[in-house]
């Protein structure tokens, strides 16, 4: 089932929609599964840690852990587009001279 960009489409669709929700993606992928680590880091996903997941309560495996990136820069993209077109935010002003 490789190769069809199934993994990418629905990894773009939870982000769409948390992006729509306002919401920050995070997730756990094991560290054998090398092929979804390609994949959420070229979908611009950040490595913020790793942890051990605890089966049974014997087996361990180790996994890492990814927070999505895209979705939070366009989101602060769009409040700083927002504070812009309501005079709450300029970017070329000079600062104020308080004196």
């Amino acid at each position: 089932m490789r190769r069809r960009a199934l993994g990418k489409r629905l990894t773009r669709a939870a982000t769409n929609f948390a992006y729509r929700a306002e919401l920050r993606l995070v997730l756990d992928v094991m560290a054998k599964d090398r092929a979804a680590i390609r994949l959420y880091e070229r979908l611009g996903w950040q490595h913020i840690g790793t942890t051990t997941h605890v089966f049974d309560g014997s087996e361990e495996t180790p996994a890492h852990c990814y927070v999505e990136m895209e979705s939070r820069s366009r989101i602060l993209d769009q409040m700083a587009a927002e504070a812009e077109e309501t005079d709450l935010y300029d970017a070329t002003a000079a600062p104020e001279d308080t004196r």
